[in-house]
């Protein structure tokens, strides 16, 4: 259930990045509390040698960061240095 709804809020975070319309953005601090959540499971997954899974949970995290229009990328870049060193160092 909770992946069904990062997967909808991605998707609706991404539809209004990308609209013509008005919309105001998905806001910025869902969007990095949703990732870090995310982040937080691909680790759980990770220390469970349930890697399919950690991978999974970590890309969605990723994608979420990447859709934050506030910080530059920085938490997008952040999250994804964390995972190649987790993926490089374990």
């Amino acid at each position: 259930m909770a992946e069904s709804a990062l997967d909808q809020a991605y998707v609706l975070a991404r539809d209004i990045r990308h609209s013509r319309n008005q919309q105001p953005p998905y806001p910025d601090e869902e969007l990095e509390w949703l990732a870090m959540m995310a982040f937080n499971q691909a680790v759980d997954f990770y220390l469970a040698s349930a890697d399919e899974d950690c991978r999974r949970w970590g890309r969605k995290a990723i994608e979420l960061a990447d859709l934050m229009q506030g910080d530059r990328g920085a938490v997008g870049r952040l999250l994804r240095g964390k995972f190649e060193r987790l993926w490089r160092d374990g």
